[in-house]
């Protein structure tokens, strides 16, 4: 009896063996590409929407998908919970969304050119879980990926602009998540591509504004913590930002390693409440700005 017991055990765990081996497979075998390439989205997602648009002598057809079994992250963690289908007579691509679908998760914009943004949505905090991924819609690079936006807006004249959220110090030991310092940055679309907005004034503008307001800052007493952008910290941060979009960034940070002997060679004193220690050594500061700078750097090459 004994004996059988034992063998049923073994069984079981050979069973079990397979069958989470199998899964595990499945699962590193599994991916957005490889299940439109098997023509097996019908098995594993669900249609939810469909669009269509006249553009560039073609019919641009965008279909949205949900994934069926949302809860299965085994087999899915691998896979996005919405994605996009975008296709004409003669191209088919397919372009992972977020965790949740916006109410309009399709624009059309038609100036500067005309350009497919379809959205994507994580419902996090940080500046990189929204956004849109932009695509042409021009004869010569019809559904070309143009790159990734935050955000598209409106400027007086009904311009669109495109700009992001810059997020080098989002998280960082000298500011509070919702403190963090950061500057828009612009983006233009030249012939299908996202290039910088680096003609624009406005960055010069904010340079020249930020400076007044750091040497009006008074050394005697700090400024009572009203909001993140009056934090003299956040004003010298965010004035190196400007600098390093400009493709200024030796200058920009020679100019911040100046602001930060504001108050004397030694110590930084702190504004705000998010630091319990309100006198830093400069050294320490400038290392760890540094230090993340870098970092940011290598990991968004």
């Amino acid at each position: 009896m004994k004996t059988i017991n034992i063998l049923i055990i073994l069984s079981f765990l050979c069973v079990s063996s397979s069958i989470c081996h199998a899964l595990d497979n499945k699962r590193d075998n599994m991916s957005l590409e490889s299940i439109a390439s098997n023509n097996e989205i019908d098995k594993y997602y669900a249609e939810v929407r469909t669009i269509k648009r006249e553009t560039a002598n073609n019919i641009i057809e965008i279909k949205i998908f949900k994934i069926r079994d949302e809860n299965n992250s085994l087999i899915f963690d691998r896979c996005p919970y919405y994605f996009a289908e975008v296709s004409t007579s003669k191209i088919k691509k397919y372009q992972a969304l977020g965790r949740y679908l916006n109410e309009e998760p399709v624009l059309f914009l038609e100036n500067p050119e005309n350009i497919l943004c379809l959205n994507f949505e994580s419902r996090g905090t940080g500046s990189g879980n929204r956004g849109y991924y932009l695509f042409s819609l021009e004869k010569d690079t019809l559904i070309q990926n143009i790159g990734v936006i935050g955000r598209i807006g409106k400027r007086a004249g009904e311009k669109t602009v495109f700009y992001n959220w810059n997020n080098i110090f989002e998280i960082t030991k000298y500011f509070s998540h919702a403190s963090s310092p950061g500057i828009m940055e612009y983006y233009k679309i030249q012939k299908a591509k996202l290039v910088k907005d680096t003609e624009s004034k406005y960055y010069e503008a904010e340079i020249e504004k930020l400076q007044k307001e750091i040497g009006a800052y008074p050394k005697e007493k700090l400024v009572e913590y009203k909001n993140p952008e009056d934090l003299l910290l956040n004003k010298i941060i965010r004035k190196y930002l400007c600098f390093r979009f400009i493709d200024k960034e030796k200058e920009g940070w020679e100019v911040l390693k100046k602001d930060l002997h504001f108050y004397n060679d030694t110590y930084f004193s702190m504004d705000g409440d998010f630091t319990k220690d309100k006198q830093i050594e400069i050294s320490k500061i400038e290392a760890d700005l540094r230090r993340q700078i870098d970092e940011y750097d290598k990991n968004n090459k």
